[in-house]
């Protein structure tokens, strides 16, 4: 959807379907966590990594329920429509 060129090596049937998905899966994705980054205090909450559809933050305690709340429950595409998020926190 967003120009990624996709390679099909395998001619079985949904080969192709299921890359254009996953590769626009992918795409909303990080759409949707660079979107939550721009809302956030920088100096709150730190990037640290991407693991398939997760961003993973480094913040305080006190600033999760402000990351909750910007987060929302769905990433809204203006063309694809309404994607569901859920916000996991883990304490280290």
């Amino acid at each position: 959807f967003f120009g990624r060129p996709i390679q099909v090596d395998n001619l079985q049937p949904g080969v192709l379907v299921n890359n254009y998905i996953q590769s626009t899966a992918v795409d909303l994705s990080l759409l949707g966590f660079g979107e939550l980054m721009g809302k956030l205090d920088e100096n709150n909450a730190k990037p640290l990594f991407i693991i398939h559809d997760a961003l993973i933050i480094d913040t305080a305690k006190d600033y999760i329920s402000e990351i909750k709340g910007l987060a929302g429950d769905y990433y809204k595409h203006t063309e694809l429509g309404i994607f569901p998020g859920k916000l996991g926190v883990f304490n280290v």
